[in-house]
């Protein structure tokens, strides 16, 4: 492997030996409390998975590398939440949903007729299909007899 290229993929960052997979447990601070949490993205932090500012040697040294900032907030729960699709699933700029809390119930019950619709349809295309793999094995059968 004398290209360059070669070692595009293979290099590793994490020279302190942390390792790949953590798991993190926050909780939530008290509701219209804002909590920010700096997570490293140098691997270099002392105190890895959060940031120390270790990474300001790195930007010193030409680097722009910096912590990722999480603000966790608590917010009060509501009732219940309506997502709505506001955006094409391909575009990753806006977030895709809105959390929208009215929910009418004109719009419950046009919800449940089209669940029960498609639960419907779906139970008489399974009912069909079967009865069209009966016949037809019966069919084979018969034709087996007759020979």
């Amino acid at each position: 492997m004398s290209d360059p290229l070669d070692y595009f993929n293979k290099v590793n960052y994490n020279i302190r030996g942390f390792e790949t997979t953590n798991q993190i447990v926050e909780y939530l601070p008290p509701i219209g409390i804002e909590k920010k949490i700096r997570f490293c993205r140098c691997w270099q932090s002392k105190k890895f998975p959060y940031c120390d500012d270790t990474h300001k040697v790195m930007n010193e040294a030409g680097d722009s590398v910096g912590p990722f900032v999480a603000i966790i907030k608590n917010e009060e729960p509501t009732t219940f939440h309506k997502l709505k699709l506001t955006n094409k699933i391909g575009n990753t700029n806006t977030p895709n949903f809105n959390i929208n809390n009215k929910m009418t119930f004109k719009n419950a019950k046009v919800a449940l007729a089209a669940v029960t619709a498609l639960a419907t349809s779906f139970y008489v295309y399974k009912l069909s299909s079967s009865i069209i793999k009966y016949k037809k094995q019966h069919t084979d059968k018969l034709s087996l007899t007759n020979q």
